[in-house]
């Protein structure tokens, strides 16, 4: 019975000596509890604001994997600007192309149905200044593609070989009586430029004609003229008339 009596005074003893060290408003050295136990540390008291997390920062493999993805993306991005510019300027380059091959059909068109009938004395007799190659073709017109220029011209359209196998035309124009004249490329790249001439019998109006790729009559001139462009597989022919009339010299 002692012995439960003096637990008992033990644990209000204990417990006296809790509140008092909670209540002790001295440094846990200089409070008399023998029975209490140290403080709780700061970092495990609870708190109504709770405390920021650390940051650990990046390791180096994180670093490395970073730089790879963003370098990946960066290449890609790139590549596909390239191939964006890269098909804007075909594009362009083929507009331009087409364009270049459109105005010059329109000035061969215009100078041959311009061609007038004019002659040259040649050994005594008079010819005309007509003269028809399956590559080359030479023609009195009174239209130039140089604007400055004014009355008949001779223009000469020939047909040059590149040494890549592709075929240029160039057109030279000078004034009648002047050798002195000027020179332009009006097409290029194509597989083959040729020219065709309908012929048909003057003695015999009523038969069909044909076309041949060698003019050799020296005193008329044929009804038509027909360009070829080859370019592959790709074909195109342009048929231009002559008004003009024949005219025996």
């Amino acid at each position: 019975m002692n012995n439960s009596r003096f637990k008992i005074q033990d644990s209000k003893f204990n417990n006296s000596e809790n509140f008092r060290y909670n209540k002790c408003p001295l440094p846990f050295a200089l409070c008399p509890t023998p029975y209490s136990q140290p403080p709780t540390p700061i970092s495990l008291l609870p708190t109504p604001y709770p405390l920021p997390p650390v940051s650990k920062g990046f390791t180096l493999i994180e670093l490395i994997i970073s730089i790879s993805i963003l370098g990946i993306i960066v290449l890609i991005t790139g590549s596909a600007m390239k191939a964006g510019f890269r098909a804007v300027g075909a594009g362009e380059q083929k507009m331009e192309a087409l364009e270049r091959v459109r105005t010059s059909l329109k000035i061969i068109d215009r100078q041959i149905q311009s061609g007038v009938p004019l002659s040259y004395l040649s050994g005594g007799d008079l010819k005309y200044y007509f003269s028809g190659r399956r590559e080359s073709l030479r023609l009195s017109t009174n239209y130039s593609f140089w604007s400055d220029k004014r009355g008949y011209v001779i223009v000469t359209y020939r047909v040059v070989t590149g040494s890549d196998g592709k075929k240029s035309m160039f057109a030279s124009e000078n004034i009648v009586g002047i050798n002195e004249g000027r020179e332009a490329k009006l097409l290029e790249g194509f597989d083959d430029i040729y020219f065709e001439y309908f012929f048909r019998d003057p003695a015999n109006a009523e038969t069909e004609g044909e076309w041949i790729t060698d003019w050799e009559a020296a005193y008329n001139i044929p009804e038509k003229v027909r360009l070829r462009l080859v370019d592959g597989t790709k074909h195109l022919s342009m048929v231009i008339p002559v008004r003009v009339l024949s005219i025996e010299l």
